[in-house]
């Protein structure tokens, strides 16, 4: 499958925030820690959430607390967000849900 690239930034405020999130359910909405959260790199792969879809990432950047990245999943809720695989999107750090663990 040939993935298209698009140069797409959604505004950080339409991202949820996971930090938040963990605060109030935290029995459903897991946020990793601050600690964790510092060891995102360049190559990482995070789960973040735009309007109740959440979806996975490959970390391009990381410039203190703001990353950018790619979409690396097909989506579901696209006519909502307008995102597909393969767009360049930017966020923080407390909108990242789950970090993928190649381990």
């Amino acid at each position: 499958m040939i993935k298209r690239l698009r140069k797409f930034k959604v505004a950080t405020r339409s991202f949820v925030d996971a930090q938040k999130q963990h605060k109030k359910h935290p029995e459903t909405f897991y946020a990793p820690s601050k600690g964790v959260l510092s060891e995102i790199k360049k190559g990482s792969i995070v789960k973040v959430s735009v309007g109740g879809e959440r979806f996975w990432v490959i970390v391009s950047k990381v410039g203190g607390n703001h990353i950018d990245g790619q979409v690396d999943n097909d989506l579901i809720c696209t006519d909502s967000h307008s995102l597909v695989c393969g767009d360049m999107i930017s966020f923080h750090k407390k909108n990242i849900f789950q970090i993928y663990k190649t381990e």
